[in-house]
């Protein structure tokens, strides 16, 4: 199905810029797909543990922030169910949560 959508291909991928989307109370890792004349934006939100099984959705502009990540990279990262994300988007991180720190 990848084929069929044109995301299989590293060119395709090449194009697609990843943004951090802000939605609500959350910012998720998403992909910025095209522009629109209105200002809009399509941007795809990858899910996980699939990053290419996910949702298009249109955004104001102004709640995209770009991120200096390669899309393979954001592809990591969702197949890891997010592991690794604040070192990938350059923000300190807390450390990994358990059962044993949580009061």
């Amino acid at each position: 199905m990848r084929q069929v959508f044109g995301f299989g291909s590293e060119e395709r991928r090449k194009t697609l810029k990843t943004v951090l989307v802000r939605l609500d109370d959350q910012s998720q890792i998403a992909f910025e797909v095209e522009r629109l004349a209105d200002g809009r934006v399509v941007v795809f939100l990858p899910g996980a543990p699939d990053p290419w099984s996910g949702a298009s959705v249109l955004v104001d502009a102004a709640r995209l922030t770009p991120i200096d990540l390669e899309t393979f990279q954001a592809e990591r990262l969702m197949k890891t169910l997010g592991r690794g994300t604040a070192e990938a988007i350059g923000e300190p991180s807390g450390g990994a949560s358990s059962s044993e720190s949580r009061p």
